[in-house]
């Protein structure tokens, strides 16, 4: 094939734009040479050329080179340029069927090869799979971050998740803890808003590198104040953790927690090392052994529940300075970011609790859940 053809009207090239395979043995298509008023403009020999490819594509037979050519064009234009088909058969005097046939032809021929590609530091295949399961116990979005991103890949995309759910006088909860701490470090913005502790200190006495300093630097974004909270989520005795949330700063602290509409909240396992409640020195070692006992797997701000999702052991949670679980529940958007495989029981706990509108997790994790998870119905084991 020449450098023209069709009475000198094309003109062939090596290019053919995002989305459009290039054609033939030489690997060059033809391209409308738009100073000789021929391609999309060229309505006479475009409208002859056209009927001829629908009548090919309607009888299967093979397509002349001007009709592929007029099928790539059509492509080109309405992939490449954005151009609709309305549009395009307008221009061409044809109906918006026999373009879209023309679309098909391209199509049906590998001339067209669109490709949706993952961005970086998302599975989107597992974030649709791992949605679908959990759309039933009320997920609205799940993000999936592959492993090989570890832990900063997590934490930027539980940042976005919040600064996408933030509005401007909303109420911003947070949880205590190392995950919740990296995630607000990656924060960038945050529209006018109040920012409150959802819990006592998970490890009080640091304070530099707690969640008091998180809470400050989310409030700094804010440009809000912040009432902070230094006493210890985990206190000796229910009687104890009662006279402290009488205190005028913590009323004061927690008031807040009514008007909760965004909270960023992360699940651990009922097991050593995997939550903080469980870890806690002052936790009285007959409650923990007692919450095992009654099928404790998760814990989540105070919050203690079984495989079913349903909570247990509220002697622990009585000892707990924390948010209600009946307001994380009835908060707009709870972020539930889970940063680690081991914990996937505990995830599909949460989910049947009703706390998570957006989880966040690893790719790890989120196998394992689908794994553990009952297809039917698109409900969790």
């Amino acid at each position: 094939m020449g450098a023209h053809s069709a009475g000198g009207c094309f003109r062939a090239s090596r290019s053919v734009g995002v989305g459009v395979n290039r054609i033939g043995p030489s690997r060059t298509v033809l391209r409308s040479d738009e100073h000789r008023g021929c391609g999309l403009g060229h309505k006479g020999s475009a409208r002859d050329s056209l009927r001829g490819t629908a009548r090919a594509i309607r009888e299967g037979g093979p397509m002349d080179t001007w009709s592929a050519l007029q099928a790539i064009e059509v492509a080109r234009a309405h992939l490449v340029d954005g151009r609709s088909l309305t549009e395009i058969a307008a221009e061409l005097s044809i109906s918006r069927f026999r373009a879209g046939r023309l679309m098909q032809a391209a199509r049906e021929q590998g001339w067209v090869d669109i490709r949706i590609a993952d961005p970086p530091g998302l599975d989107s295949g597992l974030s649709r799979e791992l949605a679908e399961l959990g759309r039933v116990h009320g997920v609205g979005r799940v993000l999936v971050t592959p492993d090989e991103g570890g832990r900063p890949a997590l934490e930027r995309a539980a940042a976005d998740a919040i600064e996408d759910s933030a509005e401007a006088g909303d109420v911003v909860g947070l949880a205590c803890g190392y995950t919740v701490n990296r995630v607000v470090s990656a924060i960038r913005r945050l529209p006018r808003s109040e920012v409150v502790q959802l819990t006592g200190l998970t490890a009080p006495g640091s304070v530099s590198d707690s969640s008091v300093e998180t809470v400050r630097r989310a409030a700094r974004m804010t440009e809000q104040k912040v009432r902070p909270v230094y006493e210890p989520m985990v206190q000796p005795t229910a009687a104890l953790a009662a006279e402290k949330q009488q205190h005028p700063s913590l009323v004061r602290a927690f008031a807040t927690w009514d008007r909760l509409r965004l909270a960023l909240i992360t699940i651990g396992s009922w097991e050593a090392g995997e939550s903080n409640v469980f870890d806690a020195p002052a936790l009285d070692e007959g409650l923990r052994q007692r919450a095992t006992r009654e099928g404790a797997v998760a814990e989540f701000c105070g919050h203690l529940i079984d495989r079913e999702g349903k909570t247990v052991a509220p002697a622990v949670t009585a000892c707990c300075l924390a948010v209600p679980l009946e307001r994380l529940r009835a908060t707009r958007e709870n972020v539930v970011v889970v940063a680690r495989a081991e914990r996937s029981h505990a995830v599909v706990a949460a989910l049947r609790a009703g706390v998570a509108d957006t989880l966040v997790t690893a790719e790890g994790a989120a196998r394992q859940v689908l794994e553990n998870a009952d297809r039917p119905g698109g409900r969790l084991l």
